[in-house]
Parts: structure tokens; C-alpha cells; sequence
């Protein structure tokens, strides 16, 4: 009797002041390769991923509805998940989200996610290549913990916080790109575990860094100047996407669309190594790198079988 006087003043609440309760449904609905959950607000939650892996892309809705988060642990352990495409309806990546997805290569994170939650990319050995987008403002605890895979990564200049151990025991980054101040909140143990060499990389004017260190890491400043490579296959004119691309001490990937980005490149150098299985490596043609803004464009040679 209680609880249906406790139910009834609830609706009464709802109805005179338009109080709305934005809880999950509880009952999750499977369709193919996702099960998820909707929202009192008609919004949907991925909450597991059951396909094989492969490239998979987010979809924008399910079932007309749209898609907006990510839950924990959805991703989680997908060993066979090579790369993501992540639909710009989403707002959310829960806690260890794609966690010890080892074949995982590279992700792009959409313009809108604001936290780069707990463990949500830890152990994911494979990874090579990551977008931040200026819309996140944090990073949080182990978030890319154990990504043996990256070497290179660019902070953008929205993240105000990286918490404790965001990049730990990532033994093959090298170099850590800041495009704007120092973070205001940067914890413990943010980057150890790191390659040797690494460093980190800040703007001439940005506030809060000191060299020759930072918070106990080798630091150096970089120009302004931005590079892409573009590379293509010579024979099909089809970009080349998962190219490694080396220019100097920096290594980045090709994207779906043949790009790696680099910042700060001494104009000049024709230091650029190209490695792409079933390429031929010295194929390519050189070209001197312009001093300011640029696209190198070049293309690669199939081996013989």
C-alpha cells in the first residue's frame, strides 16, 4: 500500500513540474552484433558488443533511436576489434570500454566525448594510433595504460586533468605532443614506464611547462608547423591506410584516408622512412619538407609475389 502512495506521488510530481527521470531501462534488447539498453529519454547505451571484430563502426541509431554512449566494459577483451569508427551521436565511453582489446589499431575518438573514462583503453597492446578531440577535458586514471603500441600522441589544448598512470607502462611512446598549456590537475605516474627516450613536447608560449624538465620528464619545445604525409598506392591511386611513417624521432600511422599528421618537423629533412607489408619500402620519392604548413604527397609501390 505504501509503495503504490510512494508510486502515485511520483507521477503527480511528474506531471505538475515536469520532473524527468533519466534512468536506464533495465531490460537490454540484442540486435546483431550489439546488445543495449534505451533511455527514459529515448537515447541508447551500447552495453555489449557481440560480434567477431574486424573494422566496426558505431552505429549513428539503432532502431530509429540514437545512439549516445558506450557502456563499461562493452568492448572489453575483444581480442579480434582491429579498428573502431565511433559515430558523432556519442557522447559517452564508459569505464574499461574497449579494455585488452589487444588487436585493437586505431581509434578515433568522436568531437563530443568529454572524459576519456577509467581503464577504458588499458592493455590494448596494439594500438598505434589515436585522435583526441578538443572536446575532452580529461583523462582519467590508466586510461591508455599498457598501450605498448603507441609511440606518438597529441594532447589537445581542452584536457585541463590527466590523472594518475593515464599513459603508464605505454613502453614504446617516445614523444607527447601538448598543443596548448599545461594541464591544471596532472597526476602521478602519468607517463612512466615509458620508452627512454621519451619526451615531452610543448608550444614556445604555453604556460605551466619548464625545461629541461617537467614533473620529472625530459621536456623540448616545438614550432607551430604541421605536416602530413600522404601516401598512395601507385598502381589502384587508392589511399594507404596503417602505413608506418617515420620522420625524424617521430612515428605515426596513415589513416583510412592515407594521412599521418606531424608537428613540429624541422623543415628541410628528408629523414622519412615508409614501412607498409607487401610495399616496396624505398619506393617512395623524396621531397624536402616545407618550412611552414604542408602536405607531402607520395606513393608506394606493391612488392612483386
Amino acid at each position: 500500500m505504501k509503495l503504490k502512495k510512494v508510486m502515485s506521488f511520483l507521477v503527480v510530481l511528474v506531471m505538475l513540474f515536469g520532473i524527468t527521470i533519466n534512468t536506464r531501462v533495465v531490460n537490454a534488447d540484442p540486435l546483431g552484433d550489439y546488445t543495449y539498453s534505451v533511455n527514459f529519454d529515448g537515447t541508447v547505451i551500447i552495453t555489449k558488443y557481440n560480434g567477431s571484430g574486424g573494422d566496426v563502426e558505431i552505429p549513428l541509431q539503432i532502431n530509429g533511436k540514437c545512439v549516445t554512449a558506450i557502456g563499461d566494459w562493452a568492448f572489453a577483451n575483444c581480442s579480434g576489434l582491429t579498428s573502431i569508427t565511433i559515430s558523432n551521436s556519442v557522447t559517452s565511453i564508459g569505464d574499461s570500454t574497449f579494455a585488452f582489446c589487444s588487436g585493437l589499431k586505431s581509434i578515433t575518438i568522436p568531437n563530443g566525448v568529454k572524459t576519456i573514462a577509467y581503464c577504458a583503453f588499458e592493455g590494448c597492446s596494439g594500438l598505434k594510433s589515436i585522435t583526441i578531440p578538443n572536446s575532452v577535458t580529461t583523462i582519467v586514471n590508466d586510461a591508455f595504460a599498457g598501450c605498448n603500441g603507441l609511440t606518438s600522441i597529441t594532447i589537445p589544448n581542452s584536457v585541463a586533468t590527466i590523472s594518475d598512470k593515464a599513459f603508464y607502462y605505454c613502453s614504446s611512446l617516445k614523444s607527447v605532443y601538448f598543443c596548448g598549456n599545461s594541464p591544471s590537475k596532472f597526476g602521478t605516474y602519468v607517463f612512466d614506464e615509458c620508452d627512454p627516450n621519451f619526451k615531452i613536447y610543448y608550444k614556445k608560449n604555453a604556460k605551466g611547462f619548464t625545461s629541461p624538465t617537467w614533473n620529472g620528464y625530459n621536456t623540448a619545445i616545438y614550432g607551430d608547423s604541421r605536416f602530413i604525409v600522404n601516401i598512395t598506392d601507385s598502381n589502384t591511386w587508392e589511399p594507404i591506410s596503417d602505413a608506418a611513417v617515420k620522420v625524424g624521432d617521430q612515428t605515426a600511422y596513415t589513416d583510412d584516408d592515407g594521412n599521418a599528421e606531424f608537428l613540429g618537423i624541422n623543415p628541410g629533412t628528408t629523414d622519412i622512412n615508409i614501412t607498409k607489408d607487401g610495399y616496396d619500402e624505398n619506393s617512395y620519392e623524396k621531397y624536402n619538407i616545407p618550412a611552414n604548413n604542408g602536405c607531402y604527397f607520395t606513393f608506394l609501390d606493391q612488392t612483386e609475389q
